[in-house]
């Protein structure tokens, strides 16, 4: 199981999103999320602690960006919300088989 758990179910298409504005953070600046992969069980285990439900949506959809959560928080809720608008389709779970 846990090999399926660190499988990622690649994209047939990157996703891009490009930002209205720069986000900054940690002497890195950020213009554009590109998602290569569906979100997998790995990635609701990493969000699984966190409480607040913005900031689990925002670990998740950083994962699969591979950028760190804030960058992710600290996009505009104008990209915000077009975020959320482009990326709901990879946000569905794969089936798992607990077969073996």
């Amino acid at each position: 199981m846990l090999d399926q758990m660190a499988r990622h179910v690649p994209l047939p298409e990157p996703i891009e999103f490009d930002f209205t504005q720069p986000v900054k953070f940690e002497g890195n600046t950020y213009t554009r999320l590109t998602f290569r992969r569906r979100v997998g069980p790995v990635d609701v285990f990493i969000a699984e602690p966190i409480g607040d439900t913005v900031e689990k949506m925002n670990a998740v959809t950083a994962s699969l960006a591979s950028v760190p959560a804030a960058v992710v928080g600290l996009l505009s809720s104008e990209d915000q919300l077009r975020l959320i608008a482009e990326v709901q389709r990879i946000l569905a779970m794969p089936p798992i088989d607990f077969r073996g």
